[in-house]
């Protein structure tokens, strides 16, 4: 851990002093002898603020991989999955009342397929999860209060291959691979917990106020990421037995100012894939986790390998 934030605070000096070449320049040491000490004492509160806003940049425990830029219209983008070969994206074209799903080659970035989800009302994709097996789309009303759908889905051929409807907006799914789909509502107030047909087993107060946008699962973990405002975000690791958050991870921000947990989230292992933004420019950002969550570290939590 310390390498890690010594190397963060590399990273934020050079940053700083970057963004202090361009911004303040040497004006500030040719001052005249009357105005030095006050513009000095003005120029090391600048440095403070910059400072703190290079910091922001980077995050708690992420280290930044890669970037993938998404060279198509991308709309308004909601969710992230992945398999070997291909990315999943889902969004919504609020202009054309539109539910989308797009399939990206990982190797190539191109676009493979398109496949519109619109079903009358139900424009809007949410945060979906590919568990090995099938796809999970929640596609729901753009209403708060609204039904949704939510789709069991072939990611090879993006056929359904089985849904059920829920009498509320779902914002998010995500499966445990073994019969248990998860979801939580519109602003994420609630989770539900049902079995793979659709019956309920249980709705229950989510454990903490952040607005989850996409979750995954990571036996034993559902983590989620969503914002606590709007340049505010973070990477929740959530217990899905007991309904308890074990461990939190601070998020950074783009260079458009949205938090990196802004919308769309997918795992592998110890790489987060996140979609922060809408087109265009939509890019998926890759970053390792530098530590596993802290509950795992007791040793009858810790997944199987």
């Amino acid at each position: 851990m310390r390498s890690i934030y010594t190397r963060r605070d590399q990273s934020a000096r050079q940053c700083t002093s970057s963004l202090l070449r361009t911004e303040v320049g040497t004006s500030v040491w040719s001052c005249t002898s009357a105005g030095r000490l006050l513009k000095k004492l003005l120029f090391l509160a600048q440095v403070g603020l910059l400072l703190a806003a290079c910091r922001g940049r980077d995050t708690d425990c992420l280290e930044f991989l890669d970037s993938h830029a998404l060279r198509f219209p991308t709309h308004h983008v909601q969710g992230l999955a992945l398999t070997d070969d291909a990315y999943y994206v889902s969004s919504v074209d609020r202009e054309g009342e539109q539910g989308w799903l797009f399939q990206i080659d990982r190797g190539s970035l191109s676009l493979q397929t398109t496949k519109e989800l619109t079903k009358g009302a139900l424009i809007h994709p949410g945060g979906i999860h590919q568990d090995g097996a099938y796809l999970w789309i929640p596609n729901a009303e753009y209403d708060r209060d609204g039904p949704t759908e939510i789709l069991k889905v072939d990611p090879q051929t993006l056929e359904m291959v089985g849904s059920f409807v829920v009498d509320d907006h779902i914002g998010l799914v995500a499966s445990d691979g073994v019969g248990r789909l998860y979801g939580a509502n519109w602003d994420s107030l609630s989770f539900y917990v049902w079995d793979w047909d659709g019956t309920l087993i249980e709705k229950v107060d989510s454990p903490t106020r952040v607005k989850y946008q996409d979750c995954g699962f990571q036996d034993p973990l559902l983590v989620c990421g969503g914002q606590k405002s709007r340049k505010r975000g973070a990477i929740d690791f959530i217990d899905p037995e007991s309904w308890t958050l074990v461990d939190s991870i601070a998020v950074g921000e783009t260079g458009r100012g949205h938090s990196l947990a802004h919308e769309g989230l997918s795992l592998s292992g110890e790489t987060v894939y996140l979609l922060p933004e809408d087109g265009p420019d939509s890019e998926i950002l890759l970053y390792r986790l530098c530590r596993a969550p802290r509950v795992w570290y007791d040793d009858d939590l810790r997944p199987s390998q």
